[in-house]
């Protein structure tokens, strides 16, 4: 039975995959049914739901700016200090001994507390940060005290500041932040005054920040480094960051198999706060059984580098990786780009389009097209103002494809004006059933009822 359905187009398609992922150096997890064995329905179900988590994230080149416009309004700083003339004081701030009390630093959680305790002479540093960040702030300044005062006076340590990302809550210091996602990036941090989110040492390479890593990304970008339609996702903690451009397969849900690789990325794993260097990754994913459930996320390594010693290569170096990175996933992108190569004045992509009419023109009656025949629907809007509203979006990033037409449908279901609690989540299920689906547009002129 776990042969059941295997075609020899299926088993074409997955070998290739074999081949071109075994050339880029990835070793593919192995599936658990037999080559090419058809997903059930539970795995169509979860491939439509991947790729509709696909087209929701943003465009590669959209991503990264309101990220770089988060680190900017964090307004970083580096001090350099001598470690025995720090005090802490009652409220857990830290201050210069005998300076001005007013000029307070915040250590924003406990991996702060460590990265200072490591600068001193505490035996244990690890095991005194855990225990310490757990008690109230008087009691933690005595003990922290006892160690900054006694360091050796030729210690020096870089408190690493910028603006608080929230109200600090000093009476106990929590082990780690939050994790914020690319929806949030453009907030930027209320002025609760300056805290300290690592405290690092003298040698520390603070040229390899994430906002520098996010501008290579983006002048990659401009160099055409990104074949197709890469996605880009953020994920930042205020000390870490992962960056990743990611394509997906468009191939029809009723086609995936077990076997299948049907997602590819690149990522850029990186710390600012000395806990992690820089890593540099081409990412397969495999499925692996016939629901989409066990997934091999494969990880090939196309550089590494810590955060110590000159840096001033960096941006080259990280382009390097990336371009790496990037050309042992670009042949999977290749092949799954087809919606890109369909141009909207095609026959086998649009019919009945006359012989006297513009892009724009096509593109609106596409859109109608999807209205009238019910493939598409925009609650609270009807005729002209629905296509107004698609074509809105359209003009925002002009593709004359196939993946123009859904690109603009996901924009407008994030960016329209709904009436019901619903509507956007209706529009992009829409979407992904458009781009999965091999049926063409139909044009229909302006001014025809639909």
């Amino acid at each position: 039975m776990a042969n059941d359905g295997i075609t020899a187009e299926n088993l074409e398609r997955l070998t290739l995959q074999e081949r071109l992922a075994s050339a880029n150096g990835f070793s593919l997890a192995p599936p658990i049914y037999a080559l090419g064995t058809p997903v059930n329905e539970t795995g169509q179900d979860n491939f439509k739901k991947s790729r509709q988590a696909f087209d929701n994230l943003p465009r590669a080149g959209t991503v990264f700016a309101p990220f770089l416009n988060r680190i900017a309004g964090e307004v970083r700083k580096d001090v350099t200090v001598q470690v025995n003339e720090l005090r802490m004081i009652n409220d857990g701030r830290i201050v210069r001994a005998g300076g001005d009390t007013t000029k307070t630093l915040f250590l924003d959680g406990a991996r702060s507390l460590r990265g200072l305790l490591d600068r001193t002479d505490c035996p244990e540093p690890g095991a005194a940060a855990t225990y310490l960040a757990t008690i109230p702030a008087p009691r933690r300044m005595d003990e922290v005290n006892e160690w900054l005062a006694y360091t050796a006076p030729e210690t020096k340590a870089v408190l690493r500041t910028r603006l608080a990302l929230a109200p600090p809550d000093v009476s106990t210091l929590a082990a780690d932040a939050p994790v914020s996602t690319s929806t949030a990036l453009a907030l930027a941090p209320a002025p609760y005054g300056r805290e300290v989110f690592a405290v690092v040492s003298e040698r520390y390479g603070t040229g390899m920040e994430v906002d520098v890593i996010a501008r290579a990304i983006l002048a990659a970008i401009d160099r055409g480094l990104f074949p197709g339609d890469a996605r880009g996702e953020v994920l930042y903690d205020g000390r870490r960051a992962t960056i990743r451009a990611i394509w997906h397969s468009d191939i029809r849900p009723e086609s995936v198999c077990a076997g299948e690789v049907f997602k590819a990325g690149l990522s850029i794993d990186a710390a600012d706060d000395r806990s992690a260097g820089i890593d540099v990754d081409g990412i397969l994913w495999r499925n692996l059984c016939l629901n989409l459930i066990v997934i091999d996320e494969n990880h090939q390594n196309f550089g590494s580098r810590r955060h110590m010693g000159a840096t001033r290569d960096l941006s080259a170096w990280i382009f390097d990786a990336m371009r790496n990175a990037s050309r042992s996933v670009a042949s999977f992108a290749a092949l799954w780009d087809t919606a890109r190569s369909m141009a909207l004045d095609s026959p086998d992509v649009t019919r009945d389009i006359p012989a006297d009419v513009d892009r724009r023109q096509i593109t609106a009656g596409v859109f109608r097209g999807l209205l009238k025949t019910d493939r598409l629907a925009l609650p609270g809007f009807r005729g002209e103002a629905g296509i107004n509203e698609f074509m809105r979006s359209f003009d925002r990033e002009p593709e004359f494809a196939k993946v123009g037409i859904v690109n603009a449908i996901t924009r407008t279901a994030h960016e329209a004006p709904m009436r019901t609690t619903f509507g956007g989540d209706l529009i992009e299920q829409q979407a992904g059933a458009i781009l999965s689906s091999k049926r063409p547009f139909q044009y229909v002129e302006a001014g025809e009822v639909f």
